[in-house]
């Protein structure tokens, strides 16, 4: 049978009305017994703290599932994130129209070594590839093209104003490397 703690008509197999403490004190883990196991764990700095098979075997990924159109998250009631049920991710909108949409503000860091800044846009084994600086250049933006086993330079702007076409250490303010075409 159903019990119930707070409530005479209990639903499921225990059914609380009311507030919960499991454990002795805010900071306390309550492990759940499942074939490899699982925690969580409340502080009174206000954090949910949830861990996937701290110290099990197998599998140790964290998932979430809904059988809803999407996963939500939100802070003071208000939605800052949304995952939809095809994989669509956005921040700070409900008004998906990409697989990642961000309205707001976006930073991307390099952690000042060989984890440079940098975005790829891919098709197989090749791409166009928009970066910082890399570890060991000179501060500057570049646009490279990846063929496959290769880096071609095409454009890149230094932080001295100074624009290269073909090079990726421009020394005038236009520096193209190759031929140039002008019409009028």
């Amino acid at each position: 049978g159903n019990v119930g703690i707070g409530t005479s008509t209990p639903t499921s197999s225990l059914h609380v009305n009311g507030t919960v403490l499991l454990g002795m004190s805010n900071s306390s883990w309550t492990t759940f017994n499942h074939v490899n196991g699982g925690r969580i764990r409340s502080s009174g700095e206000g954090f949910l703290w949830l861990e996937s098979n701290p110290s099990g075997t197998g599998d140790k990924n964290m998932y979430f599932n809904t059988t809803q159109a999407a996963f939500v998250f939100n802070t003071n009631s208000t939605t800052k994130a949304t995952i939809t049920s095809n994989g669509d991710l956005g921040i700070g909108t409900n008004s998906r129209q990409s697989k990642l949409h961000v309205m707001g503000a976006v930073v991307a860091e390099g952690d000042g070594g060989s984890q440079y800044t940098h975005f790829n846009l891919k098709n197989g084994s090749r791409f166009w590839h928009l970066s910082g600086p890399r570890n060991g250049e000179s501060n500057r933006l570049g646009i490279f093209w990846y063929d496959g086993s290769a880096y071609h330079d095409h454009l890149t702007m230094a932080t001295d104003g100074n624009v290269g076409i073909g090079t990726s250490s421009p020394i005038a303010k236009l520096d193209v490397r190759g031929d140039v075409y002008v019409d009028s």
